[in-house]
């Protein structure tokens, strides 16, 4: 007697090994495509960033924006007329929803370099040599949204006076010859602020995420971020 219907015993089986597959491909998939999305996205908003400092040093006819705006305030104020966004404090939001952090902006007095060498100290005429090795600017990809963890969301920059941006931990980002992400952005279990050197990994390395944040336990933050973790 021919039969035309499958079993109840071989659907669940074959609902098993579905299963299966799908907790074993789940978590890498949607790593995937989390960190697909990270190269792209912070380079596009690194470019605007950039020319809206170029923009906005053009109508000021300077090429210095320390020379002509010698605190935070009056830098922030006259920025948000060459980009699109909202300002709370120091933190400019993008009509894309991702958020830019001005952690410090100081003239630095060693007027002897060329404004793409004079990084923009926060320390001022404290500051001179550029000895501090802190960020001035932080961007959030994800805005106000999850998961807010450094090397998966968000990335440092340093800021120049000629506008421009240098990802931390890429080669000669702070202009003294800091720490790069070759030793402090690896796929090792490691505290997560040690993953703020990744800007410049994912910079330098063609827009791809090629490290694994992990926490202190040694566990995948991506899959755990975006709900991906297996018990």
């Amino acid at each position: 007697m021919k039969r035309n219907a499958f079993t109840l015993a071989e659907i669940l089986i074959t609902l098993g090994i579905v299963g299966v597959v799908a907790a074993l491909t789940l978590p890498s998939l949607r790593m995937g495509v989390g960190t697909a999305q990270v190269g792209p996205k912070l380079a596009k908003m690194v470019a605007s960033f950039e020319q809206a400092n170029q923009s906005l040093m053009r109508a000021e006819s300077t090429d210095s924006l320390t020379e002509r705006f010698p605190t935070k305030a009056d830098y922030l104020d006259a920025l948000l007329a060459h980009i699109k966004g909202n300002r709370v404090g120091n933190i400019i939001t993008t009509k894309d929803g991702i958020s830019i952090l001005i952690t410090g902006y100081s003239a630095n007095t060693n007027r002897t370099l060329p404004a793409h060498q004079r990084r923009i100290s926060r320390y001022g005429e404290n500051d001179p040599v550029l000895t501090n090795h802190g960020p001035e600017v932080i961007i959030d990809i994800n805005g106000i949204n999850p998961p807010n963890v450094s090397g998966i969301d968000i990335f440092d920059f340093a800021m120049y006076d000629d506008g421009s941006l240098r990802p931390k931990g890429s080669q000669n980002w702070d202009g003294n010859n800091g720490a790069t992400w070759n030793t402090r952005c690896q796929n090792l279990p490691q505290h997560v602020s040690n993953y703020t050197f990744c800007a410049g990994s994912v910079m330098e390395q063609g827009l791809k995420v090629l490290y694994e944040p992990n926490n202190a336990d040694g566990e995948n933050l991506y899959n755990i971020e975006q709900g991906g973790a297996t018990q």
